[in-house]
């Protein structure tokens, strides 16, 4: 017993200290006031210890010594810890257990970043390690008897699974706690940050999982599925349709305000063609990163994405059995975010990225002129009918904060700005210019065509707007999640549809005016609206459904017209169908068309 007792006491008192370092390192300096309510509101850093308690005890006994079960454990949650702080100083996104599915891309582009270990919370980071590593060396002369460990190791493992499950991933409580530290509850990183790091972190693990509805019910949805007949194009209907997605393609060109004066219009050429089409802005679901989340959702419908592990139900699949060529197009790696594997499943015939097909061609991965060249011979080379793809990257950040790449910047200076946002910025919106400028390639292609083809754009989200949001401050650009300005600052988008004069008079439609502010998932459902394909069931479905819901996020909606965060019970109950509806179609067993 006293030895057992000796165990959970330094146990016990090495979990506080990494407890402690982990909120320091994770949270500190993020918002006034949210360090001293993680103590203060006891019961945040009591989860964050009792995480922390129970798999040391466990990996003590597993391992049969606490000085390395303390010193993995320290390094690893320390470590998780300024992850967290560095991806919210970028990107306003806190660090999930779902990140650990793009590990290596995330590696990769974290070398590109400066990494802020001269922060107080680096120094805090590199102190954790160092006093983990003294304390490791001085537990070698301590000496501990780990009798019965299988015992000591099931026992607290089937306690803890219960702590997880009726307390860790309780989401009322988890909502609750943290409230009085003045962050918002409904805004996902504010909400992670007032609760210290492990605790959030675990929680995040409930939501990392392949997505399942909780409620759902299968006979419900077979009805509503049965209420729609897919109808395919008509031969005569048939039009290419050429889709591209802008890397951080975001318009600061309408935010001017008196602490933002642009010189000139980078985005000169985009706005041509929003004359020309159909123009509107998304609402997309990441600030600073997350292309692949964008791209899912609008090429799927799917909100909840499934993890595209076999043949699913997708707008590629839908052309690609209506007889379409479905070509996908990306100038990076296959291996990022494992599109060499997903797009096959979601219905793409060929998908030409680097590895297999750029790099044979050129040293680095082609900028948009050089994708868009590739894409219009490859559209050239047949008469079938085409969809085409594209995820560009030219526009990818970090970008340099040095000097300016150019002679005449896009923002006028002012009093006040910090030179190494402005010219991150500037550079940034030259690679913007570059990348409208581009587009002409593809629309001359397009537009001098005797096919009849619809073009679709949009941006997949905003660039990283410097540490801590600083550039967004800088220029007076609301970035709080609070508010419905601040919300669109951070995660709107442009979309365009554009047409030439074959598919107009084949179609009999005119392609002009103003488009919906939208939700990803309804950009393709609405560009069939356009077009006058009913589509296949789900198509319909999103149709009928975004007739009201046009906007939805987790505690976020916008329903015929107007924003809110509780919507009416009414519209509750479509919500709760339309996720029901969504999870049985993206689960339908389908074959893969010859």
């Amino acid at each position: 017993m006293k030895e057992n007792l000796k165990i959970l006491f330094s146990v016990a008192l090495l979990s506080i200290l990494i407890a402690i370092s982990s909120v320091f390192i994770g949270v500190y300096g993020y918002r006034d006031g949210v360090l001293l309510n993680i103590f203060s509101e006891w019961e945040i850093f009591a989860y964050n210890f009792a995480l922390l308690f129970f798999v040391l005890w466990i990996l003590t006994y597993a391992l049969k010594s606490l000085r390395w079960s303390f010193f993995i454990v320290s390094v690893l949650v320390n470590s998780g810890a300024f992850v967290n702080y560095v991806k919210i100083f970028y990107r306003q996104e806190p660090f999930m257990a779902r990140d650990f599915k793009i590990v290596m891309e995330a590696f990769n582009m974290s070398q590109k970043y400066d990494l802020n270990l001269n922060s107080a919370n680096g120094y805090i980071f590199i102190g954790s390690i160092v006093v983990s590593f003294v304390i490791f060396l001085m537990l070698k002369k301590v000496h501990y008897r780990y009798d019965h460990r299988i015992l000591k190791v099931v026992l607290p493992s089937l306690v803890f699974a219960f702590f997880l499950k009726e307390y860790v991933f309780d989401s009322a409580t988890y909502k609750k706690l943290g409230e009085k530290s003045g962050l918002s509850p409904w805004v996902e990183v504010e909400c992670f940050q007032s609760k210290g790091f492990i605790y959030p972190f675990t929680y995040s693990i409930k939501n990392s999982m392949p997505y399942k509805y909780k409620n759902f019910n299968k006979r419900e949805a077979q009805k509503l599925y049965g209420r729609y007949k897919r109808e395919e194009i008509p031969e005569d209907k048939k039009i290419n349709l050429v889709v591209v997605m802008l890397e951080s393609f975001k318009d600061f060109y309408k935010l001017q305000n008196e602490k933002l004066q642009f010189t000139s219009n980078p985005y000169e050429y985009f706005y041509q063609l929003k004359e020309e089409g159909i123009s509107g802005n998304l609402l997309v679901n990441s600030f600073g990163g997350g292309t692949f989340l964008t791209e899912t959702n609008v090429i799927s419908g799917y909100k909840h994405t499934p993890i595209f592990n076999r043949t699913t139900q997708c707008y590629p699949q839908y052309f690609k059995e209506n007889g379409y060529e479905t070509l996908g197009f990306h100038p990076y790696i296959g291996s990022f975010y494992n599109r060499n594997n997903i797009y096959p499943n979601m219905g793409f015939d060929e998908f030409y990225e680097f590895d297999k097909t750029f790099k044979d061609l050129y040293e680095y991965p082609p900028m948009d002129n050089l994708l868009y060249y590739f894409m219009n011979e490859r559209f050239n080379s047949s008469k079938d009918p085409k969809f085409m793809f594209a995820v560009t990257f030219q526009n990818h950040g970090p970008y340099p904060t040095d000097k300016l790449l150019y002679e005449e910047p896009y923002v006028l200076w002012q009093e006040g700005y910090d030179i190494d946002d402005y010219n991150y910025f500037n550079n940034y919106l030259n690679g913007i210019s570059e990348s409208s400028n581009s587009l002409k390639i593809l629309i001359d292609n397009l537009r001098a065509s005797d096919e009849p083809t619809l073009f679709v754009a949009f941006g997949d989200h905003s660039p990283s707007m410097g540490k801590n949001n600083s550039i967004s401050k800088m220029f007076g650009l609301n970035d709080s999640n609070a508010e419905l300005e601040g919300i669109y600052n951070l995660y709107e988008t442009p979309y365009l549809i554009w047409a030439n004069d074959k598919c107009k008079e084949v179609l009999g439609r005119d392609f002009l005016g103003e488009g919906r502010d939208l939700e990803p998932i309804f950009l393709m459902s609405d560009v069939f609206k356009y077009i006058g394909y009913p589509g296949s069931e789900y198509n319909q479905y999103l149709q009928d459904f975004s007739k009201d819901v046009s906007i939805m996020k987790e505690t976020f909606f916008r329903i015929r017209g107007e924003y809110t965060h509780n919507p009416s019970e009414r519209d509750k109950k479509a919500i709760e169908e339309f996720k029901n509806f969504e999870y049985y179609v993206s689960n339908l067993k389908i074959k893969k068309a010859k």
